[in-house]
């Protein structure tokens, strides 16, 4: 028989155990033939807490968990600075040896109920390859349908790949929230969530002085941890709320948080970009150690045709 279960703060403590062997059944391709892991650690749903609202519903068997999904109320800014909250999807997963259309479907309608009332729209972010997308297993059964939205790129670039300690941006302009607002206007945007839930380093904001450009350097390691095959852990920095109107200063701020995360010891940097943008910034930023893979943004009820700005520290 699946039960399903919703976390609070307490039984994600008294469930933490077998929440831990659950993540540690999944794994990822990392390339040439190695894997990574996630772990969200003993506070599973502190990931999704720094977001917003956040509703973790659990599906297990016999005591073990088979499958797990989760909500968070969010704002994000639509085209014309319009703000509206929708529900940001995150964190499904589901056993290979469990009855995955059982699971799935419990998962979701569990999902769905908590958050009908209040909200129209939602959306996910998968990685693309995914086997099974969000426009496979919605749009019956009640499920609301989610549609192909739009595209980001996913870069990570190793922050010993430049010489030069670059500008100094730190502080420079402290109104990071309106120059981001600015810069995505047209756009769909997801202001990052509360940092600082998530950081184990104090985040930085970093914005030009003339507000063409601005990202906030944050990491999610108190939160979230990658592992890889070997079972070391893949530190990395996230840029944030990053934004630009012009490739070089796009790459100004990138080539800042790069140094600010290096002197952390952090030998990575993860940054989204909308799909249609990058190359123009990946070849203004000029280093090739950069890797990029593409990541696919599926939604109910939200505008298509847009580029669309989200943070890796949220995905």
């Amino acid at each position: 028989m699946i039960k399903l279960l919703q976390l609070d703060e307490r039984t994600e403590v008294e469930w933490a155990d077998r929440l831990e062997e659950f993540e540690a059944s999944f794994s990822y391709p990392l390339g040439e033939g190695r894997t990574f892991r996630i772990s969200h650690g003993k506070e599973y749903g502190r990931f999704y807490r720094a977001m917003g609202v956040v509703r973790t519903i659990v599906a297990s068997m016999s005591d073990r968990v088979v499958g797990a999904v989760s909500g968070v109320s969010r704002e994000i800014l639509l085209p014309k600075a319009i703000n509206t909250r929708s529900v940001y999807l995150g964190d499904l997963k589901i056993r290979n040896d469990a009855p995955a259309g059982r699971v799935l479907l419990k998962l979701l309608e569990s999902l769905r109920t908590q958050f009908a009332e209040d909200h129209q729209s939602g959306f996910g972010i998968v990685m693309r390859g995914t086997n099974v997308v969000p426009s496979d297993y919605t749009g019956r059964l009640g499920i609301p349908q989610f549609e192909h939205v739009g595209e980001v790129s996913i870069l990570r670039i190793p922050t010993d790949a430049i010489s030069d300690e670059g500008d100094n941006l730190a502080d420079e302009r402290g109104e990071l929230d309106d120059v981001f607002v600015n810069l995505t206007h047209g756009s769909i945007a997801a202001p990052p969530g509360d940092a600082s839930l998530r950081s184990r380093f104090e985040p930085i904001s970093l914005c030009t002085a003339t507000g063409d450009a601005c990202g906030l350097l944050e990491d999610t390691l108190i939160a979230k941890q990658l592992f890889d095959s070997d079972g070391a852990e893949m530190l990395s920095a996230h840029l944030s709320s990053f934004a630009f109107s012009t490739a070089a200063a796009g790459a100004r701020v990138l080539k800042s948080a790069i140094c600010h995360a290096r002197q952390r010891g952090l030998p990575a940097l993860f940054v989204a970009v909308p799909g249609q943008r990058t190359d123009e910034l990946l070849n203004s930023l000029a280093v090739p150690a950069t890797t990029r893979t593409s990541a696919d943004i599926y939604a109910h009820r939200l505008p298509t045709n847009h580029d669309w700005y989200v943070n890796t520290s949220e995905i």
